[in-house]
Parts: C-alpha cells; sequence; structure tokens
C-alpha cells in the first residue's frame, strides 16, 4: 500500500485526535480550576455552543461544504460570500441569546457568551470549507490554534495559579479568541474574499438550511440527557460524573464518527450507490471492525487512567459500557442515512431527527427519574438506535444499498467480546480471555476485508449522478 493511500484517513484522524486529546487535557484544567459544580456548569453551557454554530449560521456550512465539494462555486469565493452573510447574523442572534438567558448564564458577561458563539459559526463555516477541499494541511492547522493553543494557556495560567482559571467567565472568552484566531488564519491561508452573491447565497441555504434545522435539534436532543438531568435536579455532582464518562467515551467517538463525518459526506455526494454498492458495504464494515478495537482498549485502560484524569468523581463501568455503545449506532446512522444528502432530499433529515427527538424524551424522563446517570446513558443509547434505523429507512427509498447480516456477525462478536473485557471479574473470566477473542475476531475480519480495505483507501470515486446539481 502507498504512502499516499493512508496519508488522507491519517490526516482525517489527526483533525479528530487533536480536538478529542486537547479536550481531555483541559478537562483537567475545568475540575482542578472550577471546581465539581463549576464542571458541571461548564457541561451545561458547552453544548450551547454547538447548538447555536447550527442555528447562526442558516445551514449555509452545509450548503458550503456541497457547493465546494461538487465544484459548483470557487472556494475563496464560497467561503467569503459565506462570511459575509454568516458573521452579521451571528452577532445579532448571539447577543439575542445573552439577553434571553442572563438569569439562567448567572455572571457570564456579554462578552464571553458573544464572542464564543459567533467564532463558533464562523468556525463551522471555515471547516466546511476545508473539507468540500480535503485541505487537510490547513485543517490540522486549525485546530493546533483552536484546540492545542486554548489547553496549552490554560495550563499555564493553572500552574502559575491565576485567578481568572477559576472563572467560567473567562474560560469563555479563552475559547473564543483562540477559535477566532483560527477562523481568521484559515480565511488568510485560503484567501477568502469577503463579497455579496445571491444566487450563490441562496443556493447554499436552500441546500444546508433543511439539514440545519435537523442538525439544530438532533444537537439538543444528544445534549437533551444533561439538560433533562438539570431540569429533575439532579445532583451537580452526578452531571459532573456523567459529563466526565462522556469526555471519555467522546475520544472514542472523535476517532471514528467525526473522521468518517469529515470524510464520508463528500464521498457519498460524488458516488452512486447502485454502481458502488461495494463501497458502502466495506465502509459498514470497517467501521465495526475500527470500533471493536477501540473498544477493547478504552475498556482495558479507563478503570486505570480514571483516578488521574477526574479526580473527586467515581468511575461507574455500567454508565461508561453504555455511553461506549452509543458510538456505534451513532456511526452508522452516518453511513447508512446516504439519501440524506442528495441535493433536493436534504429536508428528509428531519423526520430521522425527529424520530430521534421523541424517542430522547419518552425515554430521558423516565430512566433519569429512576435511575439517574445509568438512566441518561440506556436513553442516548436508544435515541440513537432510533436515529440510525429511521436514517437507514428514509435513505433506502432514495440511494437503497443491501448489507447482508453474515458479513458482520464476526465484528460484532467481537464488538461483543471487548465488552466483556470491562466485565470480566462479573462474568468470572480469565482477564486475558475476551482481550484475546477479541483481537483474534478482528484479525481475521481484517484478513477477509483486506482488499476491501485497500479499495477504500486508494480508490477514486467517479460522480455520482444524482449527486449533479440541477
Amino acid at each position: 500500500m502507498k504512502l499516499s493511500q493512508i496519508a488522507k484517513p491519517l490526516g482525517f484522524i489527526a483533525i479528530a485526535a487533536i480536538p478529542a486529546g486537547s479536550n481531555l487535557l483541559l478537562t483537567l484544567v475545568l475540575l482542578r480550576g472550577l471546581g465539581i459544580d463549576g464542571f458541571a456548569f461548564w457541561s451545561l453551557v458547552e453544548p450551547m455552543m454547538m447548538i447555536f454554530g447550527t442555528v447562526g449560521a442558516l445551514g449555509i456550512q452545509y450548503g458550503l461544504l456541497f457547493t465546494t465539494a461538487s465544484g459548483a462555486s470557487e472556494p475563496r469565493h464560497g467561503l467569503g460570500a459565506a462570511f459575509t452573510l454568516a458573521a452579521p447574523l451571528a452577532l445579532v442572534l448571539a447577543s439575542l441569546v445573552w439577553l434571553a438567558s442572563r438569569q439562567w448564564l448567572g455572571p457570564v458577561g456579554y462578552l464571553s457568551l458573544v464572542l464564543p458563539l459567533v467564532a463558533e459559526t464562523l468556525a463551522m463555516l471555515a471547516i466546511s470549507s476545508l473539507r468540500g477541499q480535503r485541505r487537510t494541511g490547513a485543517w490540522i492547522l486549525f485546530e493546533m490554534i483552536r484546540s492545542l493553543g486554548l489547553v496549552a494557556i490554560a495550563f499555564l495560567a493553572l500552574w502559575l495559579d491565576l485567578s481568572w482559571v477559576r472563572s467560567v467567565d473567562s474560560f469563555l472568552i479563552l475559547r473564543g479568541t483562540f477559535t477566532m484566531a483560527a477562523v481568521v488564519t484559515v480565511a488568510f491561508v485560503l484567501k477568502a474574499r469577503l463579497g455579496v452573491d445571491r444566487a450563490l447565497m441562496m443556493r447554499m441555504i436552500r441546500y444546508g438550511l433543511p439539514i440545519a434545522g435537523a442538525a439544530m435539534v438532533a444537537n439538543m436532543t444528544t445534549s437533551a440527557d444533561r439538560f433533562i438531568m438539570a431540569t429533575l435536579d439532579v445532583d451537580l455532582s452526578v452531571i459532573a460524573s456523567y459529563a466526565a464518562h462522556q469526555r471519555l467515551t467522546g475520544i472514542m467517538g472523535v476517532l471514528t464518527v467525526t473522521p468518517l463525518n469529515l470524510w464520508f459526506a463528500v464521498e457519498a455526494m460524488r458516488r452512486d450507490t447502485v454502481a458502488e454498492a461495494g463501497f458502502f458495504q466495506a465502509v459498514v464494515i470497517i467501521l465495526l471492525l475500527a470500533l471493536s478495537t477501540l473498544m477493547l482498549g478504552a475498556f482495558l485502560l479507563a478503570p486505570f487512567l480514571w483516578p488521574w484524569l477526574f479526580p473527586g468523581l467515581e468511575f461507574h463501568p455500567f454508565v461508561f459500557c453504555i455511553l461506549t455503545l452509543t458510538i456505534v449506532p451513532q456511526a452508522l446512522g452516518i453511513v447508512l442515512n446516504i439519501g440524506g444528502l442528495r441535493e433536493k432530499k436534504t429536508h428528509l433529515n428531519a423526520l430521522v431527527v425527529a424520530c430521534g427527538t421523541t424517542a430522547m424524551l419518552a425515554l430521558g424522563f423516565p430512566l433519569i427519574h429512576f435511575a439517574a446517570a445509568a438512566g441518561a446513558a440506556m436513553a442516548r443509547l436508544g435515541t440513537y438506535v432510533v436515529t440510525a434505523t429511521a436514517g437507514r429507512t428514509l435513505s433506502q427509498r432514495i440511494s437503497p444499498v443491501h448489507h447482508e447480516v453474515v458479513p458482520l456477525l464476526p465484528v460484532l462478536g467481537a464488538i461483543a467480546a471487548a465488552i466483556g473485557s470491562l466485565f470480566y471479574g462479573e462474568l468470572g473470566l480469565p482477564i486475558w480471555l475476551m482481550p484475546v477473542l477479541t483481537v483474534v475476531l478482528v484479525l481475521f475480519v481484517l484478513r477477509r476485508e483486506s482488499v476491501r480495505l485497500r479499495q477504500l483507501l486508494g480508490q477514486r470515486a467517479p460522480a455520482a449522478p444524482d449527486a449533479t446539481p440541477s
């Protein structure tokens, strides 16, 4: 296999690994600087930035990705037009959010909230342009500035015992500053040209707005477990512990879900599901193979790393296991909902998200009421299962792909064995048995799928007929 064939996948992994590792390191600062209650408050504020970024961009980020990846617009012109439209809109919306949430946010000031919200919106646009152009080098630079820069300064402040390191308000300003610095750097590297292009703007909005609406609700749904816990007056220490479990499992998510989401959307836009059904089938198998390997490592290391990473918080193996399993339907939901990426079909994503939201509301309140963090984890898993199932069902009507169950059985067995490595004591098994079984099954599938894996890394896709702009 040529080095050029693995460079791009490694680039996507690096793009995901930098913010994942930085986010985990930042947790050390947050827990030591803000304390458990402050960290719990941060874990409730943090999802607001992602939700707002989706709303503030009005879906332009998805339209920018589509027009850039399909060659419908010149990259620097498209990014400039997106910035021109989104920046003032995000500023107005962020100001309204601050006014509406002053009572709930307490001491958080105007600049502390507006700066990171606007920066997050513009960051989404910059990332969409980088995704469409597959500029992994510039993307890595973006994440190094935004993520590593933030962590470096935060650690320095903690080491020097500066007073602002104990303030949520200060951390928000710091995050907004580094995110904005990363956006400006990317705009300079890509030579973005600000300007108004009504036709292009409207096309980006028409394509992206339905996805944005669905993504906004999806982000709210996937963060609803924390919000429901706060609504039901669950103790802040429990919320902090649950958020810590999510951060640890989130590393596996960004190492699989994030690179997959960044890479697969462009590939799906360019490929025809009938002519290249084998490609989409292989993606599912390789994805599950990667997840089983990551799960084994996580289940073996997490109990030993936890006391160092999250001092003062209790580790719950069952909660960690369920939250880790949510990555499986979350990742599968991306690769099975191909039809939702086709132009003039993006509105169907709203139906998929509606199913997930219904599941979270139906499961979240009773499960969290009776089982707190464990209930929240189970509700989260159920939500992703429902969302992935709904996405595949609707996608099959637009871009059908047949997936055989039998080739997946050894991979599912590897995932089950990886889970067994976390509970070997309760199962009365030797500590080495489940890890060895996992590795054997992974190697078996890897050898069987070696040809497909080489094709995934080296094959170039022709343009899909139904992805061509009309």
